[in-house]
């Protein structure tokens, strides 16, 4: 969703309260694509009824984002290679 509006330069930057928001403004080609967003801003603001072109924010800017390994793939390889050493071995005896 983000990548679209910046692609379309309906979406950009702006510093608030010391965090970087990205924006897009509320228009009819992003409809469908900012419902969520808008009902947030709705929820958020306490508004019925969001006017065309407001600007509605839709992902905070994160410094730095430090994710755990999910996947050890030394490991997976190195526990496979047993098993594959004797499987070529095999097929190599049947030649």
């Amino acid at each position: 969703m983000a990548s679209e509006a910046m692609r379309s330069g309906n979406a950009f930057f702006v510093e608030k309260n010391g965090r970087v928001l990205l924006m897009a403004e509320n228009l009819r080609e992003n409809a469908a694509q900012l419902g969520r967003f808008k009902r947030a801003e709705r929820e958020r603001s306490g508004v019925k009824r969001l006017q065309r072109g407001q600007e509605i924010p839709i992902a905070v800017l994160v410094r730095r984002v430090i994710l755990k390994r999910r996947l050890d793939l030394a490991a997976g390889v190195q526990g496979a290679l047993p098993a594959l050493a004797r499987a070529i071995e095999r097929e190599l005896g049947r030649l």
